[in-house]
């Protein structure tokens, strides 16, 4: 959602001209109509949660999901936010501007 939905597309078009594996950008919200059925053990799916965002909440949430039906987290958010280390395997911290 919001300016973080082109970081998305933008960072699933990178990884397909690098590496040559499908990926795809969503928001968030989106993710509960089709895409969270493609989730299992072998899909690691990207989160970006700044936790000043408006939609914060929902991203967790949606990682939360993810985590349920066995799928791995790649975080990123704000440098100093611990509440994403439970939940995502790696996690990578932006430092603020």
């Amino acid at each position: 959602r919001g300016y973080n939905f082109p970081v998305a597309l933008e960072g699933a078009l990178k990884l397909k001209e690098i590496s040559y594996i499908h990926a795809e950008g969503y928001p968030a919200a989106e993710m509960k109509h089709g895409p969270i059925a493609l989730i299992d053990e072998m899909m690691p799916v990207v989160i970006i949660a700044p936790k000043g965002d408006s939609t914060y909440e929902k991203v967790v949430s949606g990682a939360e999901e993810v985590v349920a039906r066995k799928g791995s987290i790649i975080a990123i958010t704000d440098k100093g936010n611990r509440d994403l280390d439970n939940l995502a395997e790696f996690v990578l911290e932006v430092p603020a501007a």
